[in-house]
């Protein structure tokens, strides 16, 4: 199978993904291939529904829709174009282990396209978390090329035999990957998260797209952001406004019972808090913050706002400013659609594996 062939396949899984959200997107809906699959997503999204109920067929639709996109032909030659002269001379197949997260629906998929376009063969521990979609979507990738589904298998644990591991987990869990993998070639992907920049001069559209940032996948991904830099003077009330679309999330158990527990602590510590309603803002310099719970600080100048940036590169995932003041800063609304070279730390998948 050469290169033109698995940039093909995956071009046709990222329209049939586009068509299974929305079956006016393109051609093909109908058609023996897409009913197969529309089955087994229809079964598999119910299924990450009772698996893991962080994962709503809302989020889990967002994320399928967002690999339509980006499994687009010319997307995928433009990303890989640059790769394509150090795939040609790695001529051996590697066994490569994939450690998958679970924080959002197809957290481990962007590493298992780099290992499968790259030629070589994953060997993948799904998180429990999510266990159900990746499969599925791998299900239906064999039926567009079987020999891309044959250099994909499942492994039973974390310790599986291969070559090379990608593992992705928290601060703690890296520790035991490094245990483990140390002796390998690796990436160890650790705890990041995404911040937001205000400047006090962001639309309406601006202010819900941070919405978006801030609370899609209840804010469980490494690129939502869990930190405001606020200009000293701010008023919260347009901010808060563009937040209330997300109000129905009140209506969600895990998500209640999280600010029910996270509003008594701070009541009883005496920890200062905006209250609204679904969420709480709370004054506090730590990038890091809890499900429905977000940080914010006041700056006077940019120069603090970048310093402090910099210094904290290795926690920032994903940084949102509406003006083009932050290099690698994206707009509003669009912390959850990377790029395919948009890598997870900063660090080349493709560079790594080839």
């Amino acid at each position: 199978m050469n290169q033109t062939d698995r940039i093909s396949s995956f071009s046709r899984l990222g329209q049939l993904l586009k068509n299974y959200v929305d079956p006016d997107s393109g051609i093909g809906y109908k058609s023996e291939l897409m009913i197969r699959c529309k089955e087994i997503l229809d079964q598999a999204v119910k299924e990450a529904e009772l698996a893991n109920t962080w994962f709503t067929k809302e989020h889990i639709l967002i994320s399928l829709a967002a690999w339509g996109d980006l499994l687009g032909e010319t997307k995928i030659c433009s990303w890989i174009t640059p790769y394509l002269e150090r795939i040609e001379k790695c001529r051996e197949i590697k066994k490569v282990g994939i450690v998958m997260a679970g924080n959002i629906p197809l957290a481990g998929f962007h590493d298992l396209l780099c290992v499968l376009i790259s030629g070589h063969h994953a060997k993948i521990k799904c998180s429990a978390d999510d266990g159900k979609l990746i499969p599925a979507v791998i299900r239906c990738l064999s039926f567009i090329d079987s020999s891309l589904a044959e250099r994909t298998e499942m492994m039973e644990s974390n310790r599986g035999k291969a070559d090379s591991f990608i593992a992705t987990g928290s601060n703690n869990t890296s520790r035991y990957f490094e245990y483990y993998f140390g002796k390998y070639p690796n990436i160890i992907r650790k705890n990041r998260t995404g911040v937001a920049v205000l400047t006090g001069k962001e639309s309406e559209t601006e202010l819900k797209g941070i919405a978006f940032d801030v609370f899609t996948y209840f804010g469980l991904g490494c690129r939502n952001v869990s930190r405001l830099f606020i200009p000293k003077g701010f008023e919260f009330d347009r901010l808060q406004e563009a937040f209330s679309i997300y109000q129905y999330f009140g209506n969600h158990v895990k998500y209640k019972n999280n600010l029910d527990y996270f509003k008594s602590i701070s009541l009883v510590n005496k920890i200062p808090f905006i209250d609204g309603g679904f969420y709480i803002l709370i004054e506090n310099p730590q990038f890091e913050s809890p499900v429905t719970v977000i940080h914010y600080s006041f700056y006077v100048s940019m120069d603090e706002v970048i310093n402090q940036i910099k210094q904290n590169s290795d926690r920032i995932q994903c940084i949102i400013c509406h003006e083009n003041i932050l290099q690698g800063a994206v707009k509003p609304g669009n912390s959850q659609y990377p790029e395919l070279g948009d890598y997870a730390d900063g660090v080349d998948t493709m560079k790594f594996l080839n």
